[in-house]
């Protein structure tokens, strides 16, 4: 995996060529606005107790801010069967999508495993570029699939770290029009990818 990065940090080093011409000042323009978002999302990973979580509760606050009362009910009903692994505090405000944030990375242990990865930045910088690569080309597959979402996680400088949850995400993350059986379909499915029961 870190030859694959490397080879991509290369390739997407080969890329910034692209400016000492003005054909493809476009090019150019694009990898300097993903490798400023990219230290920005960095930084917020800083800022944060849980980039994973913390994405996840955003995705899930995206796709349960439109459901009326009935719908709130309906989905606070069809996730009671999981049991404790969805903590009883649904009243609070942002209590059903924390809880759901929660189950799920801590179902798939994804939350200590990124913390870890990443006090090691430092490591070779054509790897770390390989990263940035990757990172650019899952924002780009998240803005094709749900543009919303993107613009969400674009305006808390989070869409180039999108790549840190996509493996999980990815399943699920599709637009819903925010239609009520398509909500909770969507995250029913999250919590069963992640294996919470």
């Amino acid at each position: 995996k870190q030859m694959s990065q490397i080879g991509s940090g290369v390739t997407r080093l080969s890329w910034y060529t692209s400016c000492l011409t003005d054909n493809y000042l476009d090019v150019c323009s694009k990898l300097k606005d993903e490798d400023v978002r990219f230290l920005l999302g960095l930084r917020e990973i800083y800022k944060r107790q849980s980039i994973a979580v913390d994405i996840i509760q955003i995705y899930v606050e995206h796709e349960i801010k439109n459901l009326n009362s009935h719908g709130r009910d309906k989905l606070i009903k069809e996730l009671s069967g999981y049991g404790s692994r969805i903590a009883s505090n649904f009243g609070l405000s942002n209590g059903i999508s924390l809880s759901i944030a929660l189950a799920v990375t801590r179902g798939l242990n994804i939350s200590g495993f990124h913390v870890g990865k990443w006090t090691a930045i430092p490591v070779m910088a054509t790897g770390l570029y390989g990263v940035v690569q990757d990172a650019a080309e899952s924002a780009g597959r998240l803005k094709m699939l749900n543009p919303l979402f993107y613009h969400v996680l674009y305006t808390k400088k989070l869409e180039m770290m999108y790549f840190i949850v996509e493996p999980v995400l990815g399943h699920v993350i599709k637009d819903s029009f925010f239609e009520e059986d398509r909500v909770i379909k969507n995250i029913k499915d999250l919590l069963a990818i992640s294996g919470v029961q």
